[in-house]
């Protein structure tokens, strides 16, 4: 629990105050399913698929997008990851 409240501190520290409280609630409701969860942090240059999907989306400016596959901009940061580099 204490890494939970450790991602509410760090979502009230960003810009918008308002949508934290709501992503919490939803991380909240959804590991009540669970009947054991661990929240791992992971830097994001650890994990370079995720940040570059946050990214993508970021300037997607809303809109939903699903893939029937890696869209072009992944496949060499999926490749990066796959070798640890």
């Amino acid at each position: 629990m204490t890494e939970m409240w450790a991602v509410r501190d760090g979502l009230w520290a960003g810009p918008n105050r308002s949508a934290p409280l709501g992503v919490l609630r939803e991380i909240l409701v959804l590991a009540s399913e669970f009947s054991s969860l661990w929240i791992v942090f992971c830097y994001r240059e650890a994990n370079g698929v995720a940040n570059s999907l946050a990214k993508h989306a970021a300037t997607t400016q809303g809109r939903f997008v699903l893939h029937s596959s890696a869209p072009g901009f992944l496949l060499k940061t999926l490749c990066k990851d796959q070798l640890g580099i």
